[in-house]
């Protein structure tokens, strides 16, 4: 009968813990959508925008159409931690380690040269497949970088771009597909400069 009992309120327990978790998640993962939402529509100040929501707090896509001289469309995606389960939340700290946000600017032409300049340790490229003039291990605040690149002026604008804000893990410029490509770590408060700073980059590139 102890043994039952015992049993009876652990399960009691975890129950409410699962409820507590999924309630606070899930409100933190909404109000987290809704700032970036805000942040971005500042940021691009959108002619035109599109969602479509990735689950229903796990994160979202959006396309926005901008009145740029060299972009007509950013895509945003955002990916958050699954904060309301109590089970998977730990072991997402160990997989996916924190939110993800991407965006992709689409470019009216195509872009001189090739770039990519990424956080080693996150994102862990491992011989990626680019042919580039120079390669070069860089360190930005202390953490490693790689940076593939034909434009050392390009290299050192990036540079001070990631300096001034950690948070970006990967720069990517690709004139085969006319993109220029960011994933970051996001957080409240930055996402809007850095959609700002990808479109006056874009506009630079094609001076």
């Amino acid at each position: 009968m102890f043994i039952d009992l015992t049993i009876l309120i652990l399960l009691f327990g975890l129950a409410g813990g699962t409820s507590v978790s999924f309630f606070f998640g899930r409100k933190k993962n909404l109000e987290l959508m809704i700032e970036y939402v805000k942040e971005l529509e500042r940021g691009l100040n959108p002619l035109d925008k599109e969602y479509i929501l990735l689950g229903l707090y796990s994160g979202f896509r959006a396309k926005y159409i901008v009145k740029g001289k060299n972009t007509e469309v950013v895509e945003a995606s955002l990916g958050l931690m699954p904060r309301l389960s109590i089970w998977y939340y730990p072991i997402s700290l160990l997989t996916l380690k924190h939110d993800r946000l991407y965006l992709v600017y689409r470019l009216k032409k195509t872009p001189p040269s090739k770039f990519h300049l990424f956080n080693s340790k996150i994102t862990k490229y491992k011989g990626i497949d680019i042919e580039q003039e120079r390669f070069e291990e860089i360190e930005i605040n202390g953490i490693p970088y790689l940076a593939y690149y034909d434009d050392g002026e390009l290299l050192m604008k990036m540079k001070k771009l990631v300096e001034k804000y950690p948070n970006i893990l990967h720069i990517a410029i690709t004139p085969n597909t006319k993109v220029l490509y960011f994933f970051l770590k996001p957080r409240p408060k930055i996402v809007e400069e850095i959609a700002k700073e990808g479109l006056m980059l874009a506009e630079e590139l094609l001076r």
